[in-house]
């Protein structure tokens, strides 16, 4: 009989009980205030029993519940007694999870404070759950709520350990220790000595069956598959595939073929035969023939001969990583010549065979464990061609020690003392060899990226440290690896297909042995580690860690169930879900960066990543040149093909012409299309002049370094406008690559080109530029003349696929899309035949149809999915490049050549234009007339509609030295929705004053620039009010001063926000009936909109009264503001500022219709329609 139907059969007997009640508890000693736990508690320990609050509250949601339910709680699911037939499950159960038995009522024994929490502990064949009747939780315990305290996976725990003592009343005491992996200890109170038993039955038939096939894994996913969740068996398992990832990184595979590269696929393992605990995909090196291979395979212990983790591709001339187990030479030297020579195949790689340089091979193990292991039959090169050092990282064993030394350490923690903390946590070891581990990534890095050489790590086995190391130094190297979906590839293949042995170190379905050691989660904590070092270059955040933490221990999903490839292929593991399918994967949009230090509220809110692709949208502006094309007869050196009314145009060179950029590991996009774009004028002018001008190749690290310095980003990578792209190649120039060359190394983009550059750019400019209407028409028209056009797209999950990256054929929105950011690409011809346009990338030849993509019409034009289209029609002075003279270094920050070029500044307005989203909402108005209660005045077809409070309303907003311009315009949107609602609804909701810094803080934490007074997105900020709300000013003051708008608002804040949420919000079409009629329904606008010089005088602050574009005018910046009437008498829109009461007609100006209407002068409008909850706001202080 198997342990669920055992233990259901069991249930059946057992009647109804009356519900558990609360005891009284001890008084609690209060934690001091700003005490936070190290980060190894706040990773790895964060739901320990006495771990203090600080370090609980960085604890990632638990994956047996959604957001919801975790906002809920568990205490709505502890109800009433009753069999478990008339309850079988609960909220927040897992597919195929039910209640096969219960305690009705026990006691759970907490330490800090010392009292005892009364509920009813439930069993399923998943976890261990302890339901606490609603309200009965006191308020200092409610942490372990939060947490998911009470929920212990069957997988987790460690040992269930029963004990029967008498009390000094004279009772039995039946006591229960459940202690688990994740450092928790939960002491139960049992009525009875068969429930007790009861329990401890269920620990070893759910937890430890012996056999991975029985645990909960299995049935859950069958449950998942019924249920159409997932699609097949496989799903997940194939989320990372190894040729894919090969290929990205430049290996010669079928995918991607690349002869020139020293490293070769190798089919040697493709039935385990070379190495049972290797993965099937090996990559060895391209000189090394087979049956030398194998007798490296035979000399290296368990066959882990050297197999390449990583590849640096050309850039790093092919510099790699490369992992192992020991030699095993033993104490008689035994030799293997073949070893030698793969390692020397190693060192040389794609250099030369004369190359004098030694190979670092890093032997993980402390020196004298390397000797003890050499006595033993093992060893280390001793090889001329290497230079062997060695990591000090101590063996598993140490490793547990520790861990129960961390375990130690947050037991003794006595609420509101520091205590031993710190001794306790030193003596454990823990950091020493977090130390040691990073210490040893650290010169595996530094010897590839600065001496482009290769490198090769091992340890004893080669399963334990060498992939602690091997990964971490693949999230240095990569910034692939430090995306949402790079870290769970990056740990499918560092750690299950290179076999680190899971289920014996984590002890997955069976009692922990001598060889239990959490490896894993110490590694985990070192990507902490980087990541609070680093945490703008991660896409990810810490929550992402602890859900990984909290799956390998949960028996949920197969992915953890072996100790390596071989056996999950062979065995029932690949029959269940991997957790890359339906668990962490999933979760990227809700675990991302700075996650742990956002209230709990703010799960739901996305926030924005420009993985490396690096296009901003422009300003507004109304000077841009526009330029219409007539109809033409294509020249005859393009190609191209009709048939009817059909036709094929391609730019590209019939000979080839110029290789494919590739723009690395930097968002310099806008730079790449717009050195393509110059070197297809280049070519048409060489056909068109008959000379020969080819050998140009434009500067592209030129042109990205001063479209930065015109946006004030030069020392960051934060990608560019393609119009402040054009205006260097305009004023400045470009000069050639072999002056000024490409590299996307760690630095390099932040040094100024030096003074030969800068005299070479002046002789070769652009001369003629212009932005082409987003018209299909006119898109044909522009590429039939002979000229590309660059422009900028929102690049949707669709984009990066691998059929995209193998074919180059791009497809419409999906319903599942996500959009990961903006990319500025030039478009070289079109296909009317296939409904597409030829699209030159910047991801180099290996990448889509040859380095090119074909975008569909439709996506195209659409506005909402690409934007900012520009063309270059003439470039001046190339043919003088080739005579140049040498320049010294420079003594000021900017050349004199760049004086010319005007810098953008925002002078504290802070709008920034949004990216095109094709999720957005529009909205149209129909014609209504003006409620009563609206100001208007009418004259013939004239009228005046202004929705400000005939009382004078609330006051003006002044955002003084702050950039939160978006905050306050959103504020007094919402200010004005508010009074909208308060007369409708004959209520007096008028003394809620939203919080404009809460705002702006979380607008800029979903933009990534929460330490930065950088301005924001409009969309951003309405997102905010609608996923996280506003709480009021009076909680979450204003303050433009200093720091203060770095800081997270406090808990008080987000609760009161979430009771008070825009509901209903849309973008507004930018046509005059539209706004008149939207106003006139009630509605104010938020938008943004170009500020010029003419704006920014002493005649329009004190008036208000705003005039058209002049001729001298300079752009200073974009502001958003929000509009409140208009007044066809006038002809111009009443609208709100925030720089307060003494400007303009206290506070308010007057836009001219003509200016809003002006899609080169204002941008962005939204309205908001509807605030729900806000009467519950104004909840006083406690």
């Amino acid at each position: 009989m198997d342990p669920l139907t055992a233990l259901r059969k069991q249930t059946e007997a057992k009647q109804a009980e009356a519900p558990a009640s609360a005891v009284p508890v001890a008084a609690a000693v209060p934690l001091p205030a700003g005490y936070a736990a190290p980060a190894a508690v706040a990773t790895a320990v964060a739901t320990a029993v006495s771990a203090p609050v600080a370090a609980v509250a960085a604890a990632s949601p638990a994956p047996a519940a959604p957001p919801a339910a975790v906002a809920a709680g568990v205490a709505g699911a502890g109800g009433a007694g009753g069999a478990v037939s008339s309850r079988p499950t609960f909220e927040g159960a897992l597919a195929g999870e039910q209640v096969v038995e219960q305690v009705k009522s026990c006691s759970l024994l907490v330490q800090n404070p010392f009292c005892e929490v009364v509920g009813r502990l439930q069993m399923t064949p998943y976890r261990l759950k302890f339901m606490i009747p609603k309200g009965s939780l006191r308020k200092e315990l409610q942490w372990m709520r939060a947490a998911k305290y009470f929920d212990v996976p069957f997988g987790a725990v460690e040992s269930a350990k029963e004990e029967t003592s008498t009390s000094t009343a004279g009772q039995t005491v039946y006591k229960l220790t459940v202690a688990t992996k994740d450092l928790r200890v939960l002491c139960f109170l049992m009525p009875t000595d068969s429930e007790m038993r009861l329990v401890s039955d269920a620990v070893a038939a759910f937890g430890c069956p012996g056999n991975p096939a029985m645990l909960f894994a299995s049935k859950h996913f069958e449950s998942l598959k019924k249920a159409g969740t997932v699609e097949a068996p496989d799903s997940g398992w194939c989320f990372y595939d190894p040729i894919q990832d090969f290929a990205r990184m430049g290996i010669d595979t079928e995918l991607i073929p690349n002869p020139q590269c020293p490293w070769r696929v190798s089919e040697l393992n493709r039935q385990y035969r070379l190495c049972g605990s290797y993965p099937s995909v090996l990559v060895l090196p391209r000189r090394m023939p087979d049956q030398a291979l194998r007798e490296v395979a035979g000399f290296r212990k368990r066959g882990r001969l050297p197999a390449l983790s990583w590849c640096g591709g050309p850039e790093l001339g092919f510099a790699s990583l490369w992992r192992c187990s020991q030699t095993t030479e033993g104490l008689v030297g035994q030799k293997c010549i073949e070893d030698q020579a793969m390692l020397n195949a190693i060192r040389i790689g794609a250099g030369p065979k004369e190359s004098k340089d030694r190979l670092l091979l890093i032997d993980l193990r402390p020196r004298m464990n390397a000797w003890v292991n050499k006595a033993g039959g093992g060893g280390f090169e001793a090889y001329d061609d290497c230079r062997v050092i060695f990591g000090g990282i101590d063996n598993i064993h140490a490793v547990r020690d520790a861990w129960r030394g961390m375990a130690t350490a947050v037991r003794n923690v006595v609420e509101g003392q520091v205590g031993s903390w710190f001794k306790d946590v030193a003596n454990s070891g823990w950091y020493d060899y977090i130390g040691a581990i990073l210490g040893s990534t650290l010169k595996v890095v530094e010897e590839i990226l600065n001496n482009k050489a290769s490198v090769v790590i091992h340890c004893s086995d080669g399963w334990d440290r060498t992939a602690q190391v091997s990964s971490l130094a693949m999230l240095c190297l990569d910034s692939y690896y430090r995306t949402q979906e790079g870290f769970l590839k990056l740990v499918q293949k560092e750690w299950c297909a290179f076999g680190h042995r899971f289920r014996t170190r984590l002890a997955i379905g069976e009692q922990p042995s001598a060889e239990y050691s959490p490896v894993f989660i110490q590694w985990l904590d070192c990507v902490f580690q980087l990541q609070q070092q680093f945490p703008d270059a991660f896409e990810f955040s810490p929550p992402v860690l602890l859900r990984l933490a909290d799956e390998v221990f949960s028996n949920r999903y197969g992915t953890f169930f072996c100790d390596n490839e071989q056996v999950l292929v062979d065995g029932a593991s690949a029959a269940m879900g991997n957790c890359n399918a339906a668990g962490v994967a999933s979760d990227a949009v809700e675990l991302q960066v700075e996650a742990t230090r956002r209230h709990a509220s703010l799960t739901s809110l996305p926030l924005r990543t420009n993985m490396k692709f690096g296009w901003r949208p422009d300003m507004p502006d109304h000077r841009d040149l526009r330029v219409t094309f007539d109809k033409v007869d294509a020249p005859s050196h393009i190609k191209k093909k009709s048939e009817g009314e059909k036709e094929l145009i391609d730019l590209r060179p019939m000979n080839g012409g110029f290789p494919i950029f590739d723009q690395g590991h930097l968002g310099s996009c806008t730079a790449n299309a717009l050195a393509a774009a110059f070197h297809f004028t280049l070519h048409k002018m060489t056909v068109e002049n008959h000379k020969d001008f080819a050998d140009f190749t434009p500067s592209r690290l030129f042109i990205y370094y001063n479209e930065r310095l015109v946006e004030g980003s030069v020392n960051q990578d934060a990608g560019a406008m393609i119009r402040d792209g054009i205006k260097v190649m305009s004023k400045v120039g470009v000069c050639p690559e072999s002056v000024w060359k490409y590299d996307d190394g760690p630095n390099f983009f932040k040094q100024q080109p030096d003074d030969k550059a800068y005299e070479t750019a002046q002789k070769c400019r652009v001369m003629g530029y212009a932005r082409v209407a987003q018209d299909l028409s006119q898109f044909k028209a522009c590429l039939k003349n002979g000229y590309p056009f660059v422009f900028g797209f929102a690049v949707l999950s669709s984009f990066q696929t691998a059929e995209v990256a193998r074919t180059g054929k791009m497809v419409m929105p999906q319903a599942t899309d996500q959009q990961l950011g903006g990319h500025a690409v030039c478009a070289v011809g079109y296909d009317d035949f296939q409904q597409c346009f030829i699209v030159r990338n910047s991801w180099g030849e290996g990448w889509g149809d040859k380095g090119y993509f074909y975008m569909p019409y439709e996506y195209m034009c659409h506005p909402a999915l690409a934007s900012d289209f520009w063309a270059i029609n003439w470039v001046e002075g190339f043919k003088n490049t080739s005579s140049m003279s040498e320049g010294g270094k420079l003594q000021v920050p900017r050349h004199p050549n760049a004086v010319s070029l005007p810098l953008r500044t925002n002078m504290k307005f802070g709008w920034r234009p949004d990216m095109p989203d094709h999720r957005d909402l529009h909205v149209s108005f129909n014609k209504v007339d003006a409620p009563s209660h609206i100001k208007k005045k009418t004259e013939g077809t004239k009228e005046l509609i202004d929705l400000r409070p005939m009382n004078g309303g609330f006051p003006i907003f002044d955002q003084g030295h702050l950039g939160s311009c978006t905050a306050n315009a959103l504020a007094a949107a919402f200010h004005f929705t508010l009074h909208k609602m308060t007369v409708e609804n004959h209520k007096d909701f008028a003394d809620f004053t939203p919080s404009r810094l809460f705002i702006y803080y979380n607008e800029r934490l979903v933009e990534g620039s929460v330490n930065q007074d950088a301005g924001a997105m409009l969309r951003d900020g309405i997102k905010v009010m609608s996923k996280v709300g506003v709480c009021p000013e009076s909680v979450w003051k204003y303050d433009d001063k200093h720091d203060f708008f770095k800081q997270q608002p406090d808990d008080k804040s987000y609760e009161l926000a979430q009771k008070c949420k825009v509901i209903g919000y849309a973008r507004v079409a930018q046509d005059l009936s539209q706004f008149k009629l939207c106003i006139k329904s009630g509605y104010p606008f938020v938008f943004g909109f170009a500020v010029l010089s003419s704006f920014q005088t002493a005649e329009v602050a004190r008036t208000g009264k705003m005039v058209m574009p002049q001729a001298t005018d300079q752009q200073l910046g974009g502001h958003a503001v929000c509009a409140v009437g208009y007044d066809d008498f006038q002809q111009c829109f009443i609208v709100r500022n925030s720089w307060g009461e003494g400007w303009g007609d206290k506070g308010y100006f007057y836009m001219p219709y003509e200016y809003i209407c002006h899609p080169a002068l204002a941008h962005d409008f939204w309205a908001i329609n509807w605030v729900d909850g806000f009467k519950n706001a104004t909840t006083k202080k406690k």
